[in-house]
C-alpha cells in the first residue's frame, strides 16, 4: 500500500503485526493532548475528578500516561456517545 503523503510503501501484513502485540508504551503531554483533544488544564480537571487516567512522574518535571491507558479512555468516551 502506498502513503500519498510519504511517499513509502507500507507493509500492512507488518503493520497488523505490531498492533497485534499491543505494544504498550509512555506518551507525554503533547501527544496526550493531541491523541484526545482535550487541553492540559481540563485534563488536569478531569484527573482530579476521577474522569481520566492520572499520568505519572518520568522525571523531575515530566509527566506521562501509558498509550494504552489513553486508548481506553478514548474508547469509554466514544462508548459513551452511541
Amino acid at each position: 500500500m502506498k502513503d500519498l503523503n510519504m511517499g513509502e510503501i507500507h507493509n500492512t501484513k507488518s503493520t497488523s503485526t505490531l498492533q497485534a502485540k499491543n505494544l504498550d508504551r509512555i506518551i507525554r503531554e503533547k501527544e496526550r493532548q493531541h491523541l484526545t483533544g482535550v487541553p492540559t488544564v481540563s485534563w488536569w480537571r478531569y484527573e482530579k475528578l476521577g474522569e481520566a487516567p492520572k499520568g505519572f512522574k518520568i522525571g523531575s518535571s515530566a509527566k506521562g500516561w501509558l498509550l494504552s491507558d489513553i486508548q481506553s479512555w478514548i474508547s469509554s468516551k466514544v462508548g459513551e456517545k452511541k
